[in-house]
């Protein structure tokens, strides 16, 4: 009677043992697969990151390529403007002063020099 009693204990701590170490390997396995997941939305919010970052940095390259090249339009367009002025101007004095001499006078006025000694009747 002894040796059953003895048995049957032996068998209840065997089942229990079994039973305790398949709960550890079962929390084991959700551990790590817990840390595998961990690690993967690590990974996942580190890339996610990383493509706002690069999002962010081609828009602002982006902006400023733009602005320079608003810039440089902006700039060329008053160069043509300065260059129709001059044209308007050389044509207007044209227009304006058909004789060669009443010419030579307006734009030595224009740079501001005295007039030349034929006007002044000598």
């Amino acid at each position: 009677m002894e040796r059953m009693v003895e048995r049957e204990e032996r068998r209840q701590s065997a089942l229990r043992r079994a039973a305790e170490e398949e709960g550890q390997r079962e929390k084991l396995l959700i551990d790590h697969g817990l840390q595998k997941e961990s690690a993967t939305l690590r990974r996942i919010i580190e890339l996610e990151k990383n493509k706002v970052h690069a999002i962010r940095e081609h828009q602002n390259n982006q902006f400023i390529h733009m602005e320079q090249a608003r810039r440089r339009r902006e700039l060329q367009e008053r160069e043509r403007q300065a260059k129709l002025e001059r044209i308007r101007k050389r044509r207007e004095e044209r227009l304006t002063f058909c004789d060669p001499y009443a010419r030579y006078v307006a734009r030595t006025r224009n740079v501001g020099l005295a007039t030349p000694a034929v006007a002044q009747g000598k």
